[in-house]
């Protein structure tokens, strides 16, 4: 167990003392506690200390104690309690309580690690070989060194070794370490598992199998894989809220993937394997915000001042046979698995990984392309994504899907913060809003949706004739088209192919509904 590593434990914590009191050295009024002049004493620095003079200040110190403490600073670890109050009559003072509040605010919480092993070098230049045994209890011990879990091992790099031998016994490191690590393999070492590449002779990184991202796990590539086209790339996007009562089961999501996905004319993905075959019913479409007049409200707010659920935000269908890599996506499902915890699956077969490069260093996140609309002033609305996931103060300026609605952080009642797991994106906008929620359409906004038509009989902007039935509409193209037909919140009930100069009727329940930007009512 642990006892086999004490030394390195301390030897780890008194490097950790010196960085501190040479960093600390020169700072008035910030005295570092140090091993006592008796040498009867002989301290192993488990924890460091320092005590602050009462004028020093912390930046924030103000806002110390404004929010009940979930965290420590230090690696101490014991008993919480659950409290409703931020205060209690044994807390630290003032000034380490805003440290403790810096550190949250820089989400200074766990590093990620990667690995790269290897060995000393031959007499050619070249690196010896390991076996998987060998670097599994490599990585363990360095891990335990800087106190860290197996888990926040993002990727293992072993490609500058000769070979690995006895590759079977990959899966023992690959159940210790993160759920979506990736292994990287010298080229002489022959293994068929998942998450695991091999280095060609060009120095490119072919799979070994195929390469499977479990959701709400953090994700890091330090170099592309391209999948073999026998083998396949995979994401399973879990529920977050599970078939809520008031909402049902959610039809729209953001998403990034580190591969792309094909598309067809409608922009619409299909599982299929290697042959073309569908895998299964599952399907979906890839939307981007409308570029110009994304999202706007002109009409009085429904129910209350915050509540414009009858205004909408417009997504459009991602134009291309191929999604991007590492770019964020608003997803609406059209076809969604059997299993309730799942909202979708995307399968790629022949999909390459693409390393996660060109990121933002302050936020981690992938941005997507900018969109303008109207919040009582002129916003411009910017998708970002993580592969670390995102702890979001709510009073800054950001929206998000939750519960089939796109909706405002400043209005969430049950925290202080937007939580972002990884593979999912936000939205954050310049401007102002009191807005807190905002239905969802499918479609080019040339105007915003309309009122609602009473009319027997109306004519959207793209050119198609609906007309109101009792129990349904009837629907008359002039050219070849499909007909989205979505609730009022958002959710497409019907999607309706249909021929230039063609009518069809379709069967719906008394309600409103929109088509192509126009609101009609069904009775």
């Amino acid at each position: 167990g642990q006892m086999t590593v004490l030394n390195d434990h301390i030897a780890h914590h008194k490097h950790v003392q010196k960085l501190y009191e040479e960093l600390l050295k020169d700072i008035p009024g910030v005295h570092i506690h140090k091993q006592p002049e008796d040498k009867r004493y002989d301290a192993n620095f488990w924890l460091c200390a320092a005590t602050l003079d009462a004028d020093v200040k912390i930046q924030g110190q103000e806002n110390a104690y404004k929010e009940v403490i979930k965290t420590a600073v230090g690696g101490a670890a014991g008993v919480i309690h659950a409290v409703d109050s931020a205060t209690t009559d044994c807390q630290p003072n003032e000034n380490v309580e805003a440290l403790r509040v810096f550190m949250l605010g820089k989400k200074i919480e766990f590093a990620q690690y990667g690995a790269k092993v290897t060995t000393e070098k031959l007499a050619d230049g070249t690196m010896g070989y390991l076996t998987a045994t060998q670097i599994k209890e490599a990585v363990t011990n360095e891990l335990q060194k800087l106190g860290a879990k197996s888990e926040h091992l993002l990727y293992v790099d072993a490609s500058a070794l000769h070979s690995v031998y006895q590759p079977n016994a990959l899966n023992a490191l690959q159940n210790a370490i993160g759920k979506n690590a990736l292994i990287y393999l010298p080229r002489f070492t022959t293994y068929n598992g998942n998450n695991c590449a091999t280095k060609t002779l060009a120095g490119s990184f072919i799979s070994c199998g195929n390469i499977i991202f479990t959701d709400k796990h953090p994700f890091y590539a330090p170099y592309d894989i391209d999948v073999n086209a026998a083998n396949y790339a995979s994401y399973e996007r879990k529920i977050t809220v599970v078939n809520s009562v008031e909402y049902g089961k959610s039809v729209n999501a953001t998403i990034m993937l580190p591969f792309t996905l094909k598309l067809d004319e409608n922009g619409i993905h299909y599982n299929r394997d290697y042959n073309g075959n569908l895998i299964n019913d599952v399907s979906f479409s890839v939307n981007t915000l409308q570029s110009e007049k994304c999202m706007e409200y002109t009409d009085s707010p429904y129910g209350n001042r915050i509540d414009y659920a009858e205004n909408y935000a417009h997504f459009v269908p991602f134009t291309g046979e191929m999604t991007e890599p590492n770019a964020p996506y608003m997803v609406h499902v059209e076809e969604a698995p059997d299993d309730p915890t799942c909202l979708f699956s995307a399968i790629q077969y022949g999909a390459e990984i693409k390393a996660t490069e060109g990121m933002n260093a302050t936020n981690y996140t992938y941005s997507g392309d900018v969109a303008k609309g109207t919040l009582g002033v002129e916003c411009t609305f910017t998708p970002l994504a993580t592969y670390a996931g995102s702890k979001l103060d709510k009073t800054g300026n950001y929206f998000y899907f939750a519960k089939n609605w796109f909706l405002c952080s400043q209005n969430i009642l049950s925290s202080n913060y937007l939580y972002v797991h990884p593979f999912r994106a936000f939205f954050e906008y310049t401007g102002t809003t009191q807005a807190r929620r905002f239905g969802i359409i499918f479609g080019e906004n040339n105007g915003g949706a309309t009122a609602i038509e009473t009319a027997a009989q109306t004519t959207t902007p793209n050119g198609l004739s609906v007309s109101t039935l009792n129990g349904g509409l009837e629907i008359s193209a002039s050219v070849t088209t499909v007909v989205r037909i979505n609730n009022i919140c958002g959710e497409a009930v019907a999607n309706v192919a249909i021929k230039g100069g063609e009518t069809k009727s379709v069967h719906l329940p008394s309600g409103i509904y929109v088509v192509e930007g126009k609101k009609v009512v069904v009775k």
